[in-house]
């Protein structure tokens, strides 16, 4: 193997990353003096590692057993490889290979039991010879993603990138987790069904409205810039948030009166009057609708509240 490695360094997110080279084990490979298996330093997507230290020094581990004599069981003593062999080709001498009946022919009945005596008793010694490796390290300009969901679709071979383009896999469960978590609500007033995500989700056994439109819009993957990715990321996370803190305002003692929330309702379906009314460019119907809808989801959310 060659004793070289290229380091992907982003200048954006100031990240380090390479890949684990030549089918070794992550737990082998140390950086900065470091095992990279501890997650505080980094990260592991695939067979990219992904870390916040520059990497002064990289070097992986490697063992082999070699073979460093041979034990007597009978009477416990040991002898070297090159005794052992002496010995073996001293039997060789005595006997030959009979083809028909699969054996070995002696020429006296002494031989024969001092080598299968000899064979019987001598059991081979092995020891476990460990050698650290250091890495000649290239560095690279190299788009890194400082998130386990947002994957750089790149080459490892690449010298220079400039445009690549990176997949997004949402984790909307984990992410619903993590803002419960950060609101003080803990799994044991959590109920999410195994085979719809988030659709049906509950807290303290009441549904959260709006998790159905949300799976719809934003649990696809998507291919795009990293920043594109980071946003969408972001949105998915506000509207998350959005949806979990909309809940508990409906279940508030302190939630609007009747009396305000007619008010905002009116109010609300004389502005989808007005906006419906508009005579807009038809390169801006699009806008047009999306405004509607928008006032439409409000106008419903205030329905249920009214």
């Amino acid at each position: 193997m060659e004793n070289s490695i290229k380091v992907g360094y982003d200048s954006i997110t100031n990240l380090y990353t390479f890949k684990i080279f030549g089918g070794f084990s992550v737990k082998n490979v140390c950086v900065n003096g470091q095992p990279i298996t501890d997650p505080l330093r980094g990260q592991k997507v695939g067979e990219l590692i992904t870390i916040k230290e520059q990497p002064e020094v990289i070097t992986y581990e490697t063992s082999e057993r070699k073979l460093i004599g041979y034990d007597n069981i009978e009477t416990i003593t040991t002898i070297s490889v090159k005794q052992y062999h002496e010995i073996v080709n001293q039997i060789a001498e005595t006997r030959k290979y009979d083809e028909d009946s699969d054996e070995y022919t002696y020429e006296t009945l002494e031989g024969e039991i001092f080598a299968n005596r000899f064979f019987r008793n001598h059991k081979a010694i092995y020891q476990t010879i460990e050698t650290v490796h250091n890495m000649n390290i290239e560095f690279i300009s190299y788009p890194v993603s400082e998130y386990s969901n947002i994957v750089p679709l790149y080459s490892i071979d690449t010298k220079n990138v400039f445009e690549t383009k990176c997949k997004f896999t949402p984790n909307n469960i984990q992410t619903f987790k993590d803002i419960c978590k950060a609101s003080g609500i803990d799994d044991s007033r959590i109920d999410i069904p195994t085979h719809s995500g988030l659709r049906y989700v509950k807290i303290d056994d009441k549904y959260i409205s709006g998790m159905e439109e949300l799976e719809k819009t934003f649990s696809r993957e998507i291919i795009a810039s990293y920043e594109e990715c980071v946003e969408r990321m972001t949105s998915t996370k506000n509207k998350l948030k959005e949806l979990v803190e909309f809940h508990f305002a409906k279940q508030s003692k302190n939630v609007l009166d009747k009396g305000t929330v007619g008010s905002i309702l009116t109010e609300l379906i004389n502005i989808e009057d007005r906006v419906n009314s508009l005579d807009v460019r038809v390169k801006d119907h699009n806008s047009q609708r999306y405004i509607v809808t928008k006032i439409g989801e409000m106008i419903n959310t205030y329905k249920q509240l009214s």
